[in-house]
Parts: structure tokens; sequence; C-alpha cells
């Protein structure tokens, strides 16, 4: 399955079809999800407005959320899910609110 890269309403009849999200880029192991205005919130875009891609593989490491490896303690992620690949990054900020 291809990951999401935006909320979602699959599977979420129950909630009303309300949009959602996974709080970490393994949702179907550890099952940490929130509805939008909740993941909207959290750091996944970046600071010239594009959106984050996770999980992301740098170095041969998977990341899940931002990371401050190697950028001065600046949060950052990858625009792609292989940075070595495409070298797309961002400073992380918060989402704005939709």
């Amino acid at each position: 399955m291809e990951p999401y890269k935006t909320c979602t309403t699959r599977n979420n009849a129950g909630s009303g079809w309300i949009p959602w999200c996974s709080l970490t880029g393994d949702y179907a192991n550890d099952g940490r999800w929130e509805n939008c205005a909740h993941c909207e919130q959290e750091f996944g875009c970046t600071t010239d407005g594009s959106s984050c891609v996770f999980p992301f593989n740098y170095q041969g490491i998977w990341y899940n959320e931002c990371t401050t490896i190697n950028n001065n303690g600046q949060l950052w992620c990858s625009l792609s899910t292989n940075y070595d690949e495409s070298s797309s990054w961002g400073n992380c900020a918060r989402c704005p609110e939709p």
C-alpha cells in the first residue's frame, strides 16, 4: 500500500468520515492516530510550505518524524521517501491550519 502524505478519511466511517492521520510512520504496527484537527498542529510541513514525507530513509536509517541529525540542531525532514536518492528536504515547521 502506498503511504499517505496527507490526512485521509479511509476506514473512518465510525467517526463520520472525519479526516485522520497516523502519529507515526508505522500505523500498521503501533496504531497511533488522531483526527486531523490534531495532526495539522504537528510538525509535518517545511518552512516553505512543502509536506514532509514519513517515513523517510536518510543514510540507511528510517525516520518517522522530523530529525535534527546533521542539521545544526534544526529540525528537518525529507520531501521524498528516500533522501539519499532525491536530496530534497526542508526545515520543519508546524503545518498551517486548514
